[in-house]
Protein backbone atom coordinates (compact mmCIF):
# COMPACT_ATOMS: atom_id res chain seq x y z
CA UNK A 1 0.00 0.00 0.00
CA UNK A 2 2.12 3.03 -1.24
CA UNK A 3 -0.29 5.52 1.06
CA UNK A 4 1.04 4.18 4.18
CA UNK A 5 4.64 5.48 5.80
CA UNK A 6 7.33 2.84 5.99
CA UNK A 7 6.48 2.33 9.98
CA UNK A 8 2.52 1.68 9.10
CA UNK A 9 3.01 -0.48 5.80
CA UNK A 10 3.58 -3.79 7.76
CA UNK A 11 0.97 -3.64 9.97
CA UNK A 12 -1.64 -2.96 7.88
CA UNK A 13 -0.64 -4.40 4.36
CA UNK A 14 -3.57 -6.72 4.37
CA UNK A 15 -5.67 -3.84 4.55
CA UNK A 16 -6.56 -2.36 0.14
CA UNK A 17 -8.33 0.21 0.98
CA UNK A 18 -8.56 2.93 -1.79
CA UNK A 19 -7.81 6.38 -0.86
CA UNK A 20 -11.36 7.67 -1.42
CA UNK A 21 -12.24 5.13 1.05
CA UNK A 22 -10.05 6.40 3.43
CA UNK A 23 -11.19 9.85 2.99
CA UNK A 24 -14.94 8.51 3.41
CA UNK A 25 -13.84 6.73 6.51
CA UNK A 26 -11.84 9.18 7.89
CA UNK A 27 -15.00 12.15 7.42
CA UNK A 28 -17.33 9.15 8.95
CA UNK A 29 -15.34 9.15 11.92
CA UNK A 30 -14.72 12.93 12.35
CA UNK A 31 -18.96 13.38 11.69
CA UNK A 32 -19.18 10.78 14.51
CA UNK A 33 -16.95 12.38 17.02
CA UNK A 34 -18.29 15.87 16.12
CA UNK A 35 -22.43 15.41 16.29
CA UNK A 36 -22.49 12.36 18.62
CA UNK A 37 -19.88 12.90 21.05
CA UNK A 38 -19.32 9.50 22.13
CA UNK A 39 -16.05 10.24 23.47
CA UNK A 40 -17.38 11.61 26.73
CA UNK A 41 -18.57 8.08 28.07
CA UNK A 42 -15.80 6.99 29.84
CA UNK A 43 -16.32 3.46 28.43
CA UNK A 44 -15.99 4.84 24.84
CA UNK A 45 -13.75 2.06 22.93
CA UNK A 46 -12.59 1.29 19.58
CA UNK A 47 -15.28 -1.44 19.27
CA UNK A 48 -18.11 0.54 20.46
CA UNK A 49 -16.90 2.94 17.37
CA UNK A 50 -16.67 0.01 15.04
CA UNK A 51 -20.74 -0.14 16.09
CA UNK A 52 -21.51 2.98 15.40
CA UNK A 53 -19.31 3.52 12.16
CA UNK A 54 -20.39 -0.08 10.76
CA UNK A 55 -16.70 -0.90 10.04
CA UNK A 56 -14.27 -3.50 11.37
CA UNK A 57 -12.38 -2.68 14.15
CA UNK A 58 -8.88 -3.26 12.00
CA UNK A 59 -10.10 -0.91 9.13
CA UNK A 60 -10.72 1.57 12.07
CA UNK A 61 -6.92 1.21 13.25
CA UNK A 62 -5.58 1.45 9.99
CA UNK A 63 -7.76 4.77 9.41
CA UNK A 64 -6.52 5.99 12.72
CA UNK A 65 -3.06 5.21 11.53
CA UNK A 66 -2.81 6.27 8.06
CA UNK A 67 -5.35 9.21 7.58
CA UNK A 68 -5.50 10.65 11.36
CA UNK A 69 -1.54 9.61 12.04
CA UNK A 70 -1.91 8.62 15.54
CA UNK A 71 -3.69 6.15 17.95
CA UNK A 72 -7.32 5.53 18.20
CA UNK A 73 -6.52 6.80 22.16
CA UNK A 74 -4.42 10.12 21.32
CA UNK A 75 -7.51 10.83 18.75
CA UNK A 76 -10.05 10.70 21.25
CA UNK A 77 -7.77 12.14 24.06
CA UNK A 78 -7.98 15.38 21.38
CA UNK A 79 -11.55 15.35 21.44
CA UNK A 80 -11.70 15.34 24.88
CA UNK A 81 -9.47 17.94 25.89
CA UNK A 82 -11.02 20.32 23.54
CA UNK A 83 -14.08 19.80 25.65
CA UNK A 84 -12.04 19.97 28.52
CA UNK A 85 -10.77 23.36 27.20
CA UNK A 86 -13.77 24.60 26.93
CA UNK A 87 -15.39 24.14 30.07
CA UNK A 88 -12.63 24.94 32.12
CA UNK A 89 -13.95 28.57 30.45
CA UNK A 90 -17.79 28.04 31.35
CA UNK A 91 -19.09 29.92 34.62
CA UNK A 92 -20.52 26.56 36.06
CA UNK A 93 -17.05 24.89 36.34
CA UNK A 94 -15.28 27.82 37.51
CA UNK A 95 -15.64 26.77 40.71
CA UNK A 96 -15.49 22.93 40.11
CA UNK A 97 -12.74 20.66 40.84
CA UNK A 98 -10.41 19.46 37.87
CA UNK A 99 -11.61 16.13 38.42
CA UNK A 100 -14.85 17.20 37.64
CA UNK A 101 -13.68 18.32 34.35
CA UNK A 102 -11.78 15.39 33.59
CA UNK A 103 -14.63 12.99 33.96
CA UNK A 104 -17.35 15.29 32.77
CA UNK A 105 -15.31 14.59 29.28
CA UNK A 106 -14.50 10.91 29.27
CA UNK A 107 -11.49 10.39 31.20
CA UNK A 108 -11.60 7.69 33.98
CA UNK A 109 -8.98 8.98 35.59
CA UNK A 110 -7.44 12.43 36.84
CA UNK A 111 -4.03 11.41 36.11
CA UNK A 112 -4.60 10.44 32.48
CA UNK A 113 -6.32 13.79 31.99
CA UNK A 114 -3.38 15.47 33.42
CA UNK A 115 -0.64 13.48 31.35
CA UNK A 116 -3.01 13.83 27.84
CA UNK A 117 -4.15 17.75 28.43
CA UNK A 118 0.04 18.42 29.10
CA UNK A 119 0.48 16.35 26.04
CA UNK A 120 -1.34 18.83 23.91
CA UNK A 121 -1.42 21.62 25.89
CA UNK A 122 2.42 21.52 26.90
CA UNK A 123 1.00 22.90 31.17
CA UNK A 124 -1.15 21.27 33.26
CA UNK A 125 -5.65 21.80 33.62
CA UNK A 126 -4.61 24.39 36.43
CA UNK A 127 -1.91 26.06 34.62
CA UNK A 128 -4.10 26.48 31.58
CA UNK A 129 -7.09 27.48 32.95
CA UNK A 130 -4.84 30.44 35.33
CA UNK A 131 -3.76 31.57 32.62
CA UNK A 132 -6.49 31.85 30.50
CA UNK A 133 -9.46 32.03 32.36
Amino acid sequence: MSFLKSGNTLKYRNINLSKEEIETYSKTVKDIMELERPYLNGNFNLSILSEKTKLPKHVLSSIFSTAFEQSFSDFTNGYRIKEAIRLLGEDAYKNQKIAAVAYDCGFNSVSAFNTSFKKINQCSPSEYKRQNF
